[in-house]
Parts: C-alpha cells; sequence; structure tokens
C-alpha cells in the first residue's frame, strides 16, 4: 500500500516522563514541555509527506507550510498527552460537544450491530472513550502499531478502557471471526476507514482535490453483516475542548453484486467527502504521516 508500517513512534522513558508529570503536576506542564519535544522531531524527522500535504494539497506558501508542520506535531503530541489523561482519569476538564450522537443511540437501540468508522484525523483513541455514552458495549478494531513495552506502559496507568480492543495482526485474520461474532450480537464495532495493509481490497477515490485509496473492507462487512454504518471524528477545538462528530447511520441495502459494488463505492465517496470537510476546518489534525496520496 504504502509507507505506513502500522508502527507508531516513541520510547518507554519519554511516555514514563510525561505519565510522572502528568500524575503529579498539571496539564499545563506538559504542553509546555512537548513544546520542545516537537521541536526535535520537526529538526530531526523526514517531513516530505506532511509537507506535501501542506504545501501540495492546501497549497500552503513556503513558510506557512513549515509553521503547520510544526503545529502539526505539536498538536498530535498534545493528543497523546490528552489521551492518557482522559483515561486514566488525572486532573485536567476537559469539555465536549456531541453533533449527531443521537445516530448513534438510535443504532444501538437497534440491537442489530454497527460499525463506526473514523480516520486518522483528530483524537481517535478518544472517540473511543466517548461512546462509552452508547448504551451498547463498543469494540475497537486496530492494527497493534503501539510497540509491545510502550503499550504496556500506557495500559499499566490508564487501567482498562471503556472500550474492548480487536487487535489485527500481521499475517492473522482470527480478528474477522471476532468481528462477526460482535456485530452477531448486536454490539458495535469502531474502526478506521483511511488506513490498510499491502493486500487490502481498496478503491480510488476523489481526497483533497488528488485521487487516494480507500479500505474497501469495513463496506463489505457491513453489506456482509447486514449492519447500518455511522462515520465519527473527534476533533480539538480549545486547550480543553473536542468536538465529536458523528454522520447519520447508512446500509448496504442491495443483493445483486454489482449493484451492491455500486454501493459500497458511493459509500467510500461518502466518507472521503465528510473527511475531506474535517480535515479542511481542522489541517492541523491530519495525522496520516506516509505517502498518503502515493505521489
Amino acid at each position: 500500500m504504502s509507507e505506513w508500517d502500522g508502527q507508531s513512534r516513541g520510547n518507554v522513558l519519554g511516555y514514563k516522563i510525561f505519565i510522572f508529570i502528568l500524575r503529579y503536576t498539571h496539564i499545563r506542564i506538559a504542553y509546555f514541555i512537548v513544546w520542545f519535544v516537537s521541536l526535535y522531531y520537526y529538526l530531526s524527522l523526514s517531513k516530505k509527506e506532511i509537507r506535501y500535504f501542506y504545501s501540495t494539497i492546501l497549497s500552503y506558501p513556503k513558510l506557512k507550510a513549515e509553521i503547520s508542520i510544526f503545529r502539526n506535531f505539536l498538536q498530535f503530541a498534545r493528543s497523546i498527552i490528552d489521551k492518557v489523561v482522559i483515561l486514566a482519569d488525572f486532573k485536567g476538564k476537559f469539555t465536549y460537544d456531541y453533533e449527531g450522537e443521537e445516530y448513534l443511540h438510535q443504532m444501538a437501540a437497534a440491537g442489530n450491530g454497527g460499525i463506526i468508522l473514523g480516520a486518522h484525523a483528530g483524537n481517535w483513541e478518544i472517540a473511543g472513550h466517548l461512546l462509552r455514552r452508547v448504551n451498547k458495549p463498543v469494540h475497537v478494531v486496530m492494527y497493534d502499531g503501539e510497540r509491545s513495552n510502550i503499550k504496556e506502559v500506557l495500559e499499566e496507568i490508564t487501567g482498562k478502557r471503556s472500550f474492548n480492543i480487536i487487535t489485527i495482526k500481521e499475517n492473522d485474520l482470527s480478528h474477522i471471526y471476532v468481528i462477526n461474532d460482535v456485530l452477531k450480537r448486536g454490539e458495535l464495532i469502531a474502526m478506521h476507514g483511511d488506513r490498510f495493509r499491502e493486500g487490502s481490497r481498496v478503491n480510488k477515490v476523489k481526497f483533497m482535490g488528488r485521487e487516494a485509496n480507500f479500505p474497501l473492507g469495513p463496506y463489505f462487512l457491513a453489506a456482509q453483516c447486514k449492519v447500518p454504518i455511522c462515520f465519527v471524528h473527534t476533533m480539538k477545538e480549545s486547550l480543553y475542548h473536542y468536538h465529536f462528530y458523528s454522520s447519520p447511520p447508512f446500509e448496504v441495502k442491495t443483493l445483486t453484486k454489482k449493484d451492491r459494488l455500486n454501493e459500497i463505492n458511493s459509500l467510500v465517496n461518502e466518507f472521503a467527502h465528510r473527511l475531506e470537510k474535517t480535515v479542511k476546518k481542522y489541517p492541523l489534525q491530519w495525522y496520516n504521516y506516509y505517502n498518503f496520496w502515493q505521489t
């Protein structure tokens, strides 16, 4: 597919330092320190792909693009801090707006299961945490991209999440059976709609003015299991405020192979269109640091 390998950056010592700061001081201290961490990553990492996003996709002038890259790194670092604070219930109060949440309550109340589709824009894990408001178990499907030692540190401090994790492992299809069982029980699956691994079935659609590949798996799953699918995003709007968005539910209703494929293609385009509107509104919260447009 791409240069994305499912791995996240960071090291155990760095995580432990910030966890200590968050536990015994104030989140503003962590926000201040992470400014220097972001500067280090800005100066040391290759920025070719994210620079393409700001310079070419958004057509920012050179200086604005470079400033936006740094601010993007800073926003991403703060999103990790927010995740730890919220999941571990540390000091620091966040507020939220919920737009379209009623659609998820309706989907849960119907009792037939459903799929919640998000993206790497905004704070995905906080979105999963906020889904505790829905009166149904939520199972988040994700690649096991956190290196195991970092994952252990985070799980130790955040304790039990308010959602379950279904892990996709390399060369292992066991998650498919777990997902099917979850949907048969009428529960909810949350997954990403903007990343995929090599060999996945994709569709090339117009996104941010250029063609990009989006995975078809979530939509085929919705069609096969006859469940609705909602598109969600959780975006940071100020230092301590997040905005949760959900679309109305969509369903793949046709039975013939050709018509079903047309409906699925239409849903992929709808997802890309809604994601584009979100990314344009919050351009500093685009967190796909690989060759997304396959240039």
